[in-house]
C-alpha cells in the first residue's frame, strides 16, 4: 500500500525541542506501517533527518536563508510540495494532520484516491476564521492563506475521518452523521504495566499540567484542605526540566519521566480536568504506573479509565473532589478493583493494536 501524508511537522524522535502530543502519535503510526513493508511518504513545512526511519519524509521549509526565511519559504511552498508529491507518488490513500488538508483533497479529487484526516482536537470541527480572540481570529485567517481551508467545509469533502477517541468519533458523528469513522487512539509505545501500588497512608497526589483547563485550582482547594498531604504538579512550565519547587505542600515538577516519576512517588494519581480533552492519556499513564486513580467525568477521560464510574468524579466540582480525596485517604483500598479493571484496558492502546486498528481500516480502501 502505498500512504502520502500531509503533516506539517514531522520531527524525529530524537528530536531535542517541544513537540504535540498529536505529531508524536502520527509519527509512530506512520513508521509502524513503514516497517510493515507499506510506502510511507510525508510531505511536511518543518522536519528533520530521521535516522533508520523507513518513512520518506520531504519538507518544503529552506535550510540556507537564515531561521525566519527558511521558515516563511516552508509555509509559502507546502502546498506545492503537497500538489507535487501526491502526482509524483500517485498513494492508494493520503492522510492528513489539522491543516494541509485542502491541497491533499484537491489533489485527492483529481487522481480519484481516497482522503482522510487524523482529528485529535476540536479545530477541524469549527470555523477557522471565527472563534476566540481578535488576535486568534486574525492567526487564524493567516493560517488559512496559508494552509488553506481546514474547517467543517473541507472535511464534508474527505472520504473518511480518523478520531483519536470515542468521544471524539461522538462529536464528529453529531456534525457529520453520514461520514465514515474509525477510532485511531493515539498509541501509546509497549510498556510493563505496574501491579497497583498498595498504600496504607495516602501521603502524596500527583496531577500532570499546571494549567486552569487541567484543573489546577481544583488541585490547589485539595492541597489547602489536606495539609498533611504532600500534592505534585508534573510539567509546570514555569520550572526547568528536572528540576522541582517546593511551595508548602505542593511540590513542583518541570518535564520529566512522568510514568517514572508517578510510579516512585504518588500515592494517588488524579487528572481534575475541567476542559473536553479529546483523549485521555495522562490517565493511561497513571494506571502503567501502577497508581490508583480519579479523573473528571468529561471529554476522552472517562474511556481511557475503561468507564469505570468508581473512578470519575464530576469536573469542575471542588466540593466533589475533595470528597472523593477524603474518602480514598480514610480507605484507600477503596478503588483497588476499579482500578485494576481499568488497568486490564491499557493494552488496547499500545502501539502494535493502534497500528493494526489502522493498517486494516486503511486497506480496506486499496
Amino acid at each position: 500500500m502505498k500512504i502520502l501524508a500531509a503533516l506539517p511537522t514531522f520531527r524525529p524522535e530524537n528530536y531535542a525541542g517541544k513537540v504535540g502530543g498529536g505529531e508524536i502519535s502520527n509519527r509512530i503510526l506512520l513508521q509502524g506501517l513503514a516497517e510493515r513493508g507499506h510506502s510511507v511518504t510525508v510531505c511536511a513545512i518543518s522536519s528533520r533527518n530521521h535516522p533508520q526511519s523507513k518513512v520518506v519524509v520531504h519538507a518544503s521549509e529552506g535550510r540556507h536563508c537564515g531561521k525566519i526565511l527558511n521558515k516563511i519559504l516552508g509555509l509559502a511552498r507546502y502546498r506545492a510540495l503537497i500538489r507535487r508529491e501526491v502526482r509524483k507518488v500517485k498513494p492508494d490513500v493520503i492522510l492528513c494532520g489539522t491543516k494541509g488538508v485542502e491541497a491533499a483533497v484537491k489533489e485527492g479529487k483529481k487522481l480519484r484516491v481516497p482522503v482522510g484526516i487524523f482529528i485529535r482536537a476540536f479545530e477541524n470541527l469549527n470555523d477557522c476564521k471565527s472563534q476566540g480572540s481578535i488576535f486568534n481570529k486574525l492567526k487564524a485567517t493567516l493560517e488559512v492563506l496559508v494552509y488553506g481551508d481546514y474547517g467543517p467545509d473541507v472535511l464534508e469533502k474527505l472520504d473518511f475521518l480518523l478520531p483519536n477517541s470515542r468521544f471524539m468519533e461522538k462529536c464528529i458523528l453529531e456534525r457529520f452523521p453520514d461520514k465514515r469513522t474509525k477510532v485511531v487512539c493515539p498509541p501509546i509505545m509497549e510498556a510493563e504495566i505496574q501491579p497497583l501500588k498498595i498504600s496504607k497512608n495516602i501521603k502524596s497526589v500527583y496531577m500532570v499540567g499546571a494549567s486552569e483547563h487541567k484543573g489546577a485550582h481544583i488541585f490547589s482547594t485539595l492541597a489547602d484542605r489536606f495539609p498533611d498531604v504532600i500534592f505534585g504538579v508534573i510539567g509546570d512550565a514555569s520550572i526547568p526540566p528536572g528540576e522541582v519547587k517546593i511551595e508548602g505542600n505542593i511540590q513542583r515538577y518541570g518535564w520529566t519521566d512522568v510514568v517514572k516519576l508517578l510510579s516512585d512517588e504518588a500515592d494517588l494519581f488524579v487528572v481534575p480536568s475541567v476542559c473536553e480533552e479529546a483523549f485521555g492519556r495522562v490517565a493511561i499513564e497513571g494506571l502503567i504506573a501502577g497508581c490508583t486513580l480519579l479523573a473528571s467525568d468529561i471529554g476522552g477521560l472517562p474511556e481511557a479509565v475503561n468507564f469505570e464510574s468508581e473512578l470519575l468524579v464530576p469536573p469542575d466540582d471542588e466540593g466533589e473532589w475533595v470528597a472523593r480525596i477524603a474518602d480514598v485517604i480514610e480507605k484507600p483500598d477503596i478503588l483497588y478493583t476499579a482500578v485494576r479493571r481499568a488497568q486490564s484496558n491499557v493494552p488496547k492502546y499500545f502501539r502494535e493494536n493502534q497500528v493494526n486498528e489502522l493498517e486494516s481500516f486503511l486497506l480496506s480502501y486499496v
